[in-house]
């Protein structure tokens, strides 16, 4: 076969991987999406537990899904890393979550730690590729650990420039590999199978397919393990720095205040201190109250183990404190009591900083309120009302985004099947501020329907919908017609966030090749 034939055999090879990725994708993401509307329902202690396992499982199933297309791609040279803004936190704390019922049905504890200057930071990374590697990583830390803990890093390591270097490090207490093994099990399908005895048996495919990814990237993945002590993976990655997320100034505390942290000394109540001295209060971290000799304290953090253990001291301690500034830290699967202690706020685990950001900003210790009537001085008017047109060929998919926009509110909402009806009631209504667009339908296409409305000078914002990954997304010529493309299934923090720039005006004109405007 010669280059020209292994070009082409290569290219049918990729569109092959990318139908199923579409086909195999686009139900899973139903699943997660209708999961996701569910969540933010009325529910149940035990629905929602059952709702959370449903939405880590179809997480689990995507991400096996991935290695796999991902192996194929790899193979064939084709893996596009393609750099866009992302808040790394958020990206960071979505992994964490997927993975903690799984740590907490282990008995193993998940502690996550990130450098207090990257919360809320926006900076230019692959967060689809980012994302699969610290999926591999912290899955298999959760697979072979049976006992002990599993720390997740995210380190700032320096800035040059306009870029940061962050290392991200996972470390576990499991069993361990031979030194000798490594190579082995950073090959595609490489296993060891003795350590595999009585474990799911998994693929073989996450560790060759992060060492791949992460080099693309501009880093080095390295695996150090001790035989029945544990391993620690890591690599470093230098990342532009993007425009900080609006609104997201540091949470700073006024006068120095005073905080108890009473807790263990398990690795995941150290975020907690880490994040409340960064942003100026004094924190005294005891494991019970019969250590805190203080009197004069502003806030308290308690874990429910002592909070239950020590139920008449913690009593006693609320009483003291201003309600709104006393945190029970929860696990997601407990007993705790109702009404055990009273005048308390509930933080559940895994500790994300968002979640101790938002408890602390409400606290009434920092100048956050004044922030919060700033930002909403600055938010979209919400009674402007959208018409919206969503198009899709799968019923389900529009029955989902539909659900979302109303439950979002201030949506009137028309649903299309394909390109072609899309087109045609664009043409006959005319009327419409926002269209959300399905790249691969029958009939007519997402991308040829969208240069369709272009070329008839329609200049109104198209956002397209796709199970495609973004390698994929960059094979399509008529992907820059797009303002925004968001991959399957686009929460409700991102469906909301383009309501918010339709209503703002902020997606900006540009001109295609036809030297007609649009707007991106």
């Amino acid at each position: 076969m010669n280059e020209s034939e292994l070009s082409q055999s290569r290219t049918e090879q990729l569109k092959v991987i990318a139908t199923l990725s579409h086909e195999l994708r686009t139900p899973l993401h139903a699943i997660m999406g209708l999961a996701e509307l569910l969540q933010s329902e009325q529910m149940s202690p035990m629905a929602k537990r059952h709702v959370d396992k449903i939405s880590v499982a179809s997480n689990g199933l995507l991400d096996s899904l991935n290695k796999a297309i991902e192996a194929a791609k790899s193979e064939s040279g084709a893996v596009v890393i393609n750099p866009v803004t992302t808040d790394i936190t958020d990206l960071i704390e979505r992994t964490v979550k997927t993975f903690s019922i799984a740590a907490e049905g282990k008995g193993i504890e998940l502690g996550l730690m990130i450098d207090p200057k990257l919360f809320r930071q926006n900076v230019e990374v692959d967060g689809v590729h980012l994302q699969q590697v610290l999926n591999n990583l912290i899955g298999n830390a959760i697979k072979f650990t049976d006992s002990g803990s599993i720390e997740f890093w995210a380190a700032l390591k320096g800035q040059i420039g306009s870029e940061v270097e962050i290392h991200f490090s996972v470390i576990d207490t499991g069993i361990g590999i031979d030194q000798k093994d490594i190579q082995k099990i950073l090959s595609p399908f490489g296993q060891v199978v003795d350590v595999q005895k009585g474990r799911p048996l998994g693929s073989g495919l996450g560790l060759g397919i992060c060492l791949d990814i992460v080099q693309k990237m501009g880093g080095s993945l390295v695996l150090r393990s001790d035989l029945g002590k544990g391993t620690k993976a890591s690599f470093q990655l230098r990342l532009p720095v993007s425009q900080s997320i609006a609104g997201s100034a540091p949470l700073k505390f006024r006068s120095d205040p005073i905080v108890a942290v009473v807790a263990d000394k398990s690795v995941k109540f150290e975020i907690i201190e880490t994040f409340l001295r960064d942003w100026g209060a004094s924190v005294i971290r005891v494991q019970s109250f019969k250590q805190l000799t203080k009197t004069n304290i502003d806030a308290l953090v308690v874990s429910e183990k002592i909070a239950i253990q020590e139920n008449h001291l913690c009593r006693d301690w609320t009483l003291k404190i201003l309600e709104g500034r006393i945190a029970i830290i929860r696990s997601e699967n407990s007993a705790f009591p109702p009404g055990l202690v009273d005048r308390t706020d509930e933080i559940f685990e895994p500790i994300l900083p968002s979640l101790l950001h938002d408890f602390f900003a409400k606290s009434g210790l920092s100048d956050s309120v004044a922030q919060q009537v700033k930002l909403k001085a600055e938010s979209p008017p919400q009674e402007l009302m959208l018409k919206v047109l969503v198009v899709d060929d799968s019923m389900t998919n529009l029955i989902l985004l539909k659900s979302q926009l109303l439950k979002i509110g201030k949506v009137d909402v028309v649903l299309a099947k394909n390109g072609a009806e899309a087109v045609d009631k664009v043409e006959s209504e005319k009327d419409f501020h926002l269209v959300f667009m399905d790249f691969n339908m029958p009939i007519l296409d997402g991308p040829e329907a969208t240069k369709q409305l272009r070329d008839k000078g329609y200049d109104l914002p198209i956002i397209g919908l796709t199970a495609l990954d973004s390698s994929s997304i960059e094979l399509t010529n008529t992907a820059h017609l797009f303002n925004e493309i968001l991959n399957k299934p686009a929460g409700m923090t991102a469906i909301e966030a383009v309501l918010n720039k339709v209503r703002l005006n902020q997606y900006q004109p540009v001109i295609n090749e036809n030297e007609q405007k649009h707007y991106v």
